[in-house]
């Protein structure tokens, strides 16, 4: 039985315009390379039988080029088959899966409230070990404010009463004898400290070789500390030197009082002073 028979229907006539050309499905096949089935599925619009569209569309093309047709009916057809196709074929709705057990869904919950947990407490047992570790620094006032003492002209001695009392020395002599110069005496000024803070800690600075003359004294700060300096009995002085600032002064001696022993640096005489305190520790240090 030849493929050309048993056809149900003429679709858009392309059987009948073939038999007019005096073709054969076999002869068409032939010019186009196109299978027997699915020519006589293009013939008969059986589109059902044709593979996918990307090449069932080229068949179409071909088939309608050797009948000396237009191939846009057909493929219109063809392109509303596929339509009707999609319509048919709609999918399903997704079923939901059922759900999880109350187990399986409260277990995540556990284990990140676990972690969370722990982390919060290795965060507070951290926190603690640090805090028993740092030193507790010693409670210290703030170191008082430096005011200048007022001058005091009425109640302040003669600044050199020594060399006042020279012409005294001097009467009686014969003229032209030469006369000594009183030796230098070193002013003693009264001493108008403002009210502060007490030295915690008294220290006698390690024993430097002295030599004759001044000596230099160099204090620099490492941290911010409060001083109050005499130097050879005069009047003393207050500093608050912040970190990187240093002071120099000259002197035979020098009393100190250090608000912040381990925030400071000090040389006395090009020899570096060791062992001053610790942080915020207050001492009284005497030089040399």
């Amino acid at each position: 039985m030849s493929p050309e028979k048993d056809t149900p229907n003429d679709f858009l006539g392309l059987k009948a315009q073939r038999e007019t050309l005096r073709l054969t499905l076999q002869d068409i096949s032939g010019l186009t390379r196109i299978s027997l089935v699915n020519l006589e599925a293009i013939e008969n619009g059986a589109f059902c039988h044709l593979p996918a569209p990307i090449y069932s569309k080229n068949f179409i093309k071909s088939y309608a080029r050797e009948l000396n047709l237009d191939s846009k009916p057909i493929l219109d057809s063809y392109e509303a088959y596929l339509t009707s196709l999609q319509t048919i074929q709609a999918p399903l709705p997704e079923m939901e899966p059922p759900p999880e057990p109350l187990i399986r869904r409260i277990a995540p919950y556990k284990v990140s409230i676990a972690a969370a947990s722990i982390i919060i407490a290795v965060i507070v047992v951290t926190l603690i070990i640090f805090q028993r570790r740092e030193p507790v620094p010693s409670v210290v006032a703030p170191p008082p404010a430096i005011i200048p003492a007022a001058p005091q002209p009425a109640v302040s001695a003669p600044e050199n009463p020594v060399q006042q009392a020279v012409p005294a020395k001097t009467v009686g002599k014969p003229a032209g004898e030469a006369t000594d110069p009183p030796p230098p005496q070193k002013s003693v000024a009264a001493v108008n400290i403002p009210p502060g803070h007490l030295p915690l800690v008294e220290k006698k600075a390690p024993a430097v070789a002295s030599s004759s003359g001044a000596d230099l004294l160099v204090i620099k700060a490492t941290e911010e500390a409060w001083l109050r300096i005499r130097i050879d009995q005069n009047q003393p002085f207050q500093v608050l030197l912040k970190p990187g600032e240093e002071i120099k002064r000259t002197g035979t001696g020098f009393e100190l009082d250090i608000g912040n022993a381990g925030g400071i640096r000090m040389q006395f005489k090009g020899k570096t002073v060791e062992n001053l305190g610790k942080s915020g520790e207050v001492i009284h240090l005497q030089l040399p």
